[in-house]
């Protein structure tokens, strides 16, 4: 059976009538002449214009420099220092929109990791803002909007279960909040070269056809602009930033978080994807979930262009998910401290780390899948495996251990086999290792990337830095060479605290038995 031959690519033409109409309604969203698309009449004088200009023989010869003029429908708007300060037109002050968090006419970014309340928060966001009502003590300035709400996430099920209940019946919505999902019938897709012009003019469609002022947009990732590169992420930053000066609009994007440490505040390193995506936002806040009260959330800004930072790491908004009646929605209480909600780093933390690599290590995952799985580095589940298993040759252990990961997930990785043990050649001036009377070349590396090596065992070198070499044991010889010699020192440092610990760990227990003995 053949398949049946896809249709052939027409590319998508718009007709000068829709144009003109688009055009007047743009007009009509910016009321500013200035800034006023040209008409496809216009264009045609143009171009006829120039074409007589092209054409005349006295124009042959270049203008002189003082009388060449820049385009007004060029790519900029160029005026004077003087010119800019002295405009007459009002510049209205930015409104709040759902607090210090985000204000009018700004590209904001809101981000948190996967079923935290990201969803949530922006519907009632997009809710509050077509009532012209503010959420809790978070200010609400501008007036009611018309409000596009783009959701790639929930489907119609799960949205109508959120918003409706059995005692009290459907949430009512406003006539200003619009929700749009992705049409699975749509055949549009095919008169367009990419995915992402597609969506792109659809976007903008909706904006001209609804005459919205807010565009909330769930989530980022299902634009397929590949965001996880700088390219991708600046492609999609300056489309956002395009239409938002444009059309004179407010935009909210919902992006995720990557796997990350509890025990460190949140930080605009936490957004997933390209440092483009928070680069090119005019404001960013996060969802943090309270490592000490379960349940419990917390706003924080991370960046901020029309105001000083009020929700900051000393000042953060808490708040808890709740449906009372037929509306899912946060409530918001107190202000606190976010360190009062990160996990501590405690003896008890560490206690519970090494329990959880225990039950993972034994459901049969590999150490880089127990790494990324709890965010840790590789090594530090190497060195909490050895000491749970007893291992008294820490360094042979973790060699053997990297070595098979190594076969196992780098098949492009040169192999050289001797009597004694395995040789794996990854990148020069690297650390060394291997039984007595086996030679490794200088040119040959260890089996370890950078992001891996850590540790006394398995130190990082410096470049430029002096040739260490530390005691031999009886059956391997290590020999340091290359660069970050100084974070060897620093992870003899943290052994030497860890081995403290365990120091008076033991003294606690043997008092506290000699206490119980008398």
């Amino acid at each position: 059976m053949t398949k049946p031959t896809p249709p052939p690519f027409t590319p998508f033409v718009r007709p000068r009538e829709i144009e003109s109409i688009r055009n007047d309604t743009r007009a009509s969203l910016v009321n500013d002449d200035e800034f006023m698309p040209v008409s496809a009449a216009n264009e045609e004088e143009e171009e006829e214009e120039e074409d007589a200009y092209l054409d005349d023989d006295d124009n042959d010869e270049a203008l002189p420099d003082d009388e060449y003029e820049y385009d007004p429908h060029g790519a900029f708007i160029i005026r004077t220092g003087e010119d800019w300060q002295h405009d007459d037109r009002e510049i209205p002050e930015s409104a709040m929109l759902f607090g210090e968090f985000w204000h009018q006419n700004e590209l904001c970014i809101l981000f948190a990791d996967t079923n935290v309340g990201k969803s949530v928060l922006a519907v009632q966001i997009a809710d509050s803002i077509s009532r012209g009502q503010s959420i809790g003590h978070l200010q609400m300035d501008a007036p009611a909007v018309p409000v596009l709400y783009f959701d790639f996430e929930l489907s119609d099920q799960q949205f109508r279960r959120r918003y409706s209940s059995p005692a009290e019946g459907k949430h009512p919505f406003t006539k200003n909040f619009c929700r749009a999902t992705l049409n699975p019938f749509s055949d549009k897709q095919n008169r367009f070269k990419t995915y992402e012009e597609f969506i792109n003019n659809e976007i903008e469609n909706a904006l001209l056809a609804y005459k919205a002022k807010v565009l909330i947009i769930d989530n980022i990732t299902c634009l397929r602009y590949g965001t996880q590169s700088a390219a991708g992420a600046q492609n999609l930053m300056q489309y956002l930033q395009n239409i938002k000066l444009r059309y004179q609009i407010s935009i909210l994007v919902l992006a995720h978080t990557p796997k990350r440490n509890t025990t460190k505040p949140l930080s605009r390193n936490d957004l997933q994807g390209s440092k483009m995506l928070i680069n090119f936002a005019d404001s960013a806040f996060a969802i943090g979930e309270s490592q000490q009260s379960p349940g419990l959330r917390y706003l924080k800004q991370i960046k901020q262009r029309n105001n000083a930072e009020v929700y900051g790491a000393a000042n953060i908004c808490t708040g808890a998910i709740a449906k009372p009646g037929n509306f899912l929605h946060f409530q918001f209480g107190s202000q606190g401290y976010e360190t009062d909600h990160l996990t501590p780093y405690t003896e008890q933390y560490r206690k519970n780390t090494q329990t959880r690599i225990a039950q993972l290590n034994q459901q049969g995952q590999t150490i880089r899948q127990i790494a990324a799985h709890l965010g840790l580095a590789p090594t530090t589940v190497f060195r909490t495996l050895k000491r749970l298993e007893g291992c008294a040759d820490e360094a042979g252990c973790a060699d053997m251990q990297m070595r098979d990961e190594k076969i196992n997930e780098r098949p492009d990785v040169q192999v050289r086999k001797s009597a004694p043990g395995l040789i794996l050649s990854l990148s020069k001036d690297d650390v060394r290792k291997g039984p007595d009377n086996v030679h490794v070349p200088t040119n040959q590396g260890c089996i370890m990337e950078d992001a891996e090596r850590k540790g006394p065992e398995d130190p990082i070198p410096q470049p430029n830095a002096p040739t260490l070499t530390p005691p031999p044991s009886s059956d391997t010889s290590m020999h340091i060479t290359g660069n970050n010699f100084g974070l060897y020192k620093q992870y003899q440092k943290e052994l030497a605290l860890l081995k403290a610990d365990e120091r008076a760990n033991e003294r606690r227990r043997k008092k506290a038995a000699k206490a119980e003995g008398t």
